[in-house]
């Protein structure tokens, strides 16, 4: 009633490390994103939409080496690790979507959907019937050098 779900409890400061860059790799998967960024939006009310289509659009995609997180939950020790893929705002309301050679296209989608959606409803994005999940499948196999 009036408790916090478990993922409004975490909180993950993502730290990009080493070089950014822009990459044939990351060219490719911000193609793949414009390519299929309505797929994102379709049959979901407006009400439930964090960041519109608009943000997608401005979103840039860069490489990096490694890309360290700390997840804390607000009563317990912060937990660190490596992650392969993050979104965080920069300067002047410019949002960057940072990847590592390892990143899969299901974390991206799910980075993706963490910023599009205000609701845990983004918890379904991962069942046969939502458009997420065909996102998922369109976007083609794990990335590679």
């Amino acid at each position: 009633m009036g408790c916090k779900s478990l993922s409004e409890s975490v909180i993950e400061n993502a730290n990009p490390i080493v070089i950014v860059r822009e990459t044939e790799n990351s060219q490719m998967i911000q193609k793949t994103i414009m390519d299929r960024k309505r797929l994102f939006y379709h049959e979901y009310p407006k009400n439930e939409i964090k960041r519109d289509m608009e943000w997608l659009e401005k979103l840039k995609v860069r490489e990096v080496d490694r890309i360290d997180a700390t997840y804390t939950l607000t009563t317990y020790v912060p937990k660190r690790q490596s992650i392969t893929t993050c979104i965080k705002n920069e300067s002047n309301d410019s949002w960057i979507l940072y990847v590592t050679s390892q990143s899969g296209f299901r974390d991206i989608a799910q980075h993706l959907v963490r910023n599009i959606y205000n609701s845990n409803r983004r918890k379904g994005c991962f069942t046969s019937q939502n458009t997420s999940k065909y996102i998922f499948i369109r976007f083609g196999r794990r990335l590679s050098n």
